[in-house]
């Protein structure tokens, strides 16, 4: 006899301390256990000390830590050994018990193979939650992602030998590419469901998935308590500091090349302005973010905070006086959410993402992917005319949100069917 509540196996990295996908997994997970008995597989690389506490608080919830997810460590060439030895991923538990149906959080390619595992094994069908998107309909939209990896690399290279290993690193990445396209949409299509967190990311993905795919429209919202924090803390600072903030993540995909290229021009009109820089820092990312500052001149005039929590997060963009956020993949950002929620105007780039949810707001400007100078141009403008009106876009609340979330798992995914 099965217990009343069904079975669902989750693939997900939940952090609370994490990108924001990872927090939204995070959340989710915390609903699903509510309704499912949830069996978690996560990478076990991902582990470390801030998803521990996450795992020990869902562990808590009733969650069970069924397994992890490994690769064999191949180093560099790592990458193209998950395309096309995608076999070698291995999901380690000691039972793989009956499951009702299976959600994959995360679109990377590993995740997504995780959750084929376990639906050949145990027979369930799988839905994934599309984060970002994995494919571009759009050849200019993809090619913008791929010139910010590369001319980060080449900005971050201490060297004359490191600049010419970025070149290498861009030539495998072109050919890479479009393989793992087709790896990704061969595992997408292994799925029952696909669900996009937002519509931008349906849209990014092209033409065929219009008809192939579900959207949240969007799936992303902060809950109560955050509003609440960001409202008080809102109406407690009376004065903006002088500084210009960053929290978008510290890959050239969300635009931390951007900002710092903007920033060096928005100097020259404002050089009594800060560019604060928030995420998590490890030493790699650091080392890189030295070299860029030490090449473009800026490191006296960069503050890098490191981790540091949602509260203080909050405090600092609801002191600061612009959030720059020239991201080149989205799907709904918290981020500008946030920083509307705090009364900080935006200035980013014209992604699906930004320009559906937040075109047109007051609050809000945004310039063409890849165009520094027009970013920097709005960003002044904005310092000098701050709009009068700094509210976020009205949207469905989070409960509205996970309630959809839930009714697809429950009738899409694992349809009418009941246990007795």
């Amino acid at each position: 006899m099965h217990s009343s509540k069904p079975q669902l196996a989750v693939v997900a990295n939940p952090s609370e301390h994490g990108s924001g996908g990872e927090l939204r997994a995070l959340r989710s997970v915390k609903e699903y256990a509510k309704h499912f008995h949830v069996y978690l597989f996560t990478p076990l690389r991902a582990v470390g000390s801030t998803s521990l506490r996450s795992l020990a608080r869902l562990k808590s919830l009733g969650v069970a830590l069924s397994g992890c997810i490994t690769y064999p460590r191949i180093g560099k060439l790592e990458p193209e050994f998950k395309l096309f030895f995608p076999q070698l991923t291995r999901l380690t538990t000691t039972k793989l018990p009956f499951f009702d149906g299976i959600v994959v959080l995360h679109e990377n390619i590993d995740y997504l193979y995780a959750g084929y595992l376990l639906g050949k094994a145990s027979g369930a069908p799988a839905m994934v939650l599309l984060q970002n998107p994995p494919l571009f309909g759009s050849k200019k939209r993809l090619s913008e992602i791929l010139k910010a990896v590369y001319l980060w690399e080449k900005l971050t290279s201490a060297s004359t030998l490191e600049e010419a290993y970025a070149t290498v690193r861009l030539a495998r990445l072109q050919v890479r590419r479009p393989i793992e396209e087709a790896r990704i949409r061969m595992l997408l299509n292994k799925y029952s469901l696909v669900v996009g967190v937002s519509r931008a990311t349906v849209l990014e993905m092209g033409e065929p998935w219009f008809s192939k795919a579900f959207y949240l429209d969007p799936g992303v919202n902060l809950n109560e308590e955050e509003v609440h924090l960001l409202s008080r803390i809102r109406k407690s600072v009376k004065e903006k500091e002088n500084c210009i903030l960053y929290k978008g993540g510290l890959t050239p995909v969300k635009g931390i090349l951007d900002v710092l290229l903007a920033y060096r021009l928005i100097r020259k009109e404002r050089g009594d302005l800060k560019l604060v820089i928030t995420g998590k820092l490890d030493s790699k990312t650091h080392r890189k973010l030295l070299v860029a500052l030490k090449k473009l001149n800026l490191k006296d005039y960069v503050v890098l905070t490191g981790f540091i929590s949602r509260e203080q997060l909050f405090e600092l963009n609801a002191k600061a006086r612009l959030l720059l956020h020239p991201s080149h993949m989205d799907s709904f950002p918290y981020t500008v959410l946030e920083s509307l929620h705090a009364g900080t105007p935006v200035v980013g780039y014209d992604i699906p993402a930004l320009k559906i949810y937040y075109g047109g707001l007051p609050g809000v400007r945004l310039v063409r992917e890849g165009d520094v100078e027009a970013l920097a141009t709005e960003a002044i403008d904005m310092l000098e005319r701050s709009p009068k009106e700094v509210n976020p876009p009205s949207l469905k609340s989070w409960n509205e949100i996970i309630e959809e979330e839930l009714s697809l798992v429950k009738k899409k995914l694992l349809g009418e069917h009941r246990h007795s």
